[in-house]
């Protein structure tokens, strides 16, 4: 589930049907967007709304992929498919410039798993993959996360 900066819209992943189901959401309730549910592959597995552009991203686990989708008015438009690593089951926008996307590829099998990175267009919603990409991973990766940059911990 993710929803875009203004929580006006709210996107579901549907496994089974291979759909994205998206929502307008105001007053507590969910009204189906036109053109809802939007095709998306096999087995789509995690979403993700870029909060400073207008796109989606969703990883779809059985065909190793990651669709790109504009939004306008919270409708979505396929922009394309970027291949990723074997069974993408997470996925994530890099929070400080909105720049980068992950996805954790569990590669099952006994496989190590791996991270596939890709540079996003703020103006076209396309990716491109990131030198050096995909990255090894220890066995079975199952999440993604980001820290801002400039963040410290204690």
């Amino acid at each position: 589930v993710a929803s875009d900066s203004t929580g006006a819209y709210v996107y579901v992943t549907d496994s089974v049907s291979g759909n994205i189901r998206g929502y307008s959401f105001a007053s507590g309730l969910l009204t189906p967007l036109s053109g809802s549910p939007y095709p998306v592959g096999n087995q789509p597995t995690a979403i993700v709304v870029d909060l400073s552009y207008p796109y989606v991203y969703v990883a779809n686990a059985t065909d190793g992929n990651v669709v790109a989708f504009s939004i306008s008015s919270g409708v979505l438009t396929r922009i394309g498919a970027y291949a990723a690593g074997i069974d993408p089951v997470a996925i994530g926008i890099d929070p400080s410039t909105h720049h980068f996307l992950f996805t954790a590829n569990f590669t099952p099998g006994g496989i190590n798993g791996t991270v596939s990175g890709f540079e996003l267009s703020a103006t076209a919603g396309t990716l491109v993959d990131t030198q050096n990409s995909p990255y090894n991973a220890n066995a079975l990766p199952t999440a993604v996360a980001a820290v801002p940059h400039g963040s410290t911990t204690h």
